[in-house]
This record gives structure tokens, sequence and C-alpha cells, in this order.
């Protein structure tokens, strides 16, 4: 068993405790975008559901992790794979009109 694959499993927990508490609250890492006033619920609900999306790819692939008794590479594609999410949430909310880029 590799003990490793509880670092994504912790951090897809804290993950997902971090946007529920704060789902009231939106950061857009890319300065060049502003959230929409008249649809910010629309995309803060849309970023919660993302949010549980990446919780579950995280515990995943932690369990994954500790039961094939797999590389610790994984857990570098898992962050991969997780900021590929958050472009995808980008990309979505744009095409919405929830966010201006």
């Amino acid at each position: 068993m590799n003990w490793l694959g509880l670092i994504p499993i912790a951090f897809g927990i804290f993950c997902l405790v971090y946007s529920i508490i704060f789902k009231n609250k939106s950061k857009i890492y890319l300065s060049s975008m502003t959230i929409v006033k008249e649809k910010e619920e629309k995309y803060l609900k849309l970023r919660l559901y993302f949010s549980v999306l990446n919780t579950f790819i995280y515990i995943v692939i932690g369990f994954t992790i500790i039961a094939y008794n797999t590389d610790n590479f994984y857990i570098l594609i898992s962050t991969f794979v997780i900021h590929l999410i958050v472009f995808i949430l980008n990309m979505i909310s744009v095409n919405k009109g929830y966010v201006v880029a």
C-alpha cells in the first residue's frame, strides 16, 4: 500500500470543506476576467458543482494510488487534471455570460 495516496484524499476533502464554507465568495485568478453582477449567483453555483467534481476526482485518484500501489507520479497528474477542470470552468463561465473576459 502506498500511503502517499492519502495526500490527494486529504486535499480533496479540504477543498470541499473550503468551497462549502466560502460558497458565496469567488476569486478569479485571471485579471482580465470580471464576474457579471446579475449572474453572480449562477456562477457561484457552477463553481460549487465544479468544486465537488474536483473533490471526487482527488478522492478517486487517492484511492487508486493506495489500492493499486501506483507511482507517486499520479499525484502530479491529479494536479494537472484539476487545473484542466478549472480551465473548463472558466470557458463555460465565459460562454454562458457569467464572466466577461
